[in-house]
């Protein structure tokens, strides 16, 4: 049984993102060892400064608070409302720093967000925040069996991951 829980706890990680700053307010100690960074990374910095530019639309459009099912109201229910039975995930890349070669290294995520109330510590007042369960998904960026000449391709897809364009590789 623990093997399992290793080899699962190295996928996934959970953040919670201020919907007022856009700051970090607490990620689990999970996202440094899956991004490959140190923890301080993520103190006091925005979320979105660790996507993919082209994903950062995407990540606010599926993220706007009206969208977003309440963590309490999925949680600890036995009849959860419709809105936390339909999963409301989305793809993106996220980066924890630059790799071997210098340039940023991005992972593949599916991403399941929740609104979510957390307690400030300094204002000593509740704020509205996303809460992001993120899982590691396999790509073919990391396949060795891809030429990699192959690996790399650009998409534009819609948030649920339709595909609306992709380039001729």
């Amino acid at each position: 049984m623990c093997s399992y829980t290793d080899r699962q706890t190295d996928r996934y990680f959970a953040v919670a993102v201020s919907l007022i700053t856009g700051k970090i307010v607490y990620i689990s100690d999970q996202a440094a060892t899956i991004l490959h960074c140190n923890r301080e990374q993520f103190t006091n910095v925005k979320f979105v400064e660790f996507l993919n530019p082209q994903d950062v639309n995407v990540f606010y459009s599926v993220t706007t608070p009206y969208n977003l099912p309440s963590w309490s109201m999925c949680t600890g229910t036995e009849s959860a409302p419709t809105e936390c039975r339909l999963e409301k995930s989305f793809f993106c890349r996220i980066s924890g720093g630059r790799g071997r070669g210098g340039s940023l290294q991005y992972f593949p995520f599916r991403i399941t967000p929740y609104l979510l109330k957390v307690q400030d510590a300094e204002l000593a007042e509740e704020q509205s925040c996303c809460l992001l369960l993120a899982e590691r998904v396999q790509s073919g960026y990391d396949d060795p069996r891809i030429p990699s000449d192959k690996r790399i391709f650009t998409t534009t897809h819609t948030p649920s991951c339709v595909f609306q364009d992709i380039d001729e590789r």
